[in-house]
């Protein structure tokens, strides 16, 4: 079934990135270059995960440009209202 737009989260990440290089290559650059940290505590449960790393992930081309997309970092945990 088709969702009309708006009412789903997700997406192909990937997709939605080699777009992104496409149509804003700054913003491309921004999230594939700036560390964030994703943090996740539950204390009821009594687990904490914790990484750090770019929105968009890049394999290492050894040029000047972008290589293929690796990974997307995205956790509605800390995501969503």
């Amino acid at each position: 079934a088709i969702i009309p737009k708006g009412q789903s989260t997700y997406l192909d990440g990937f997709a939605a990135a080699q777009q992104l290089l496409l149509e804003n290559p700054e913003a491309f650059r921004l999230l594939a270059t700036t560390p964030r940290k994703y943090r996740c505590i539950d204390d009821e449960e009594g687990w904490h995960l914790e990484a750090t790393g770019p929105v968009i992930e890049t394999v290492p081309s050894g040029k000047n440009e972008w290589g293929p997309v690796k990974s997307i970092r995205h956790n509605d945990l800390d995501r969503l209202p």
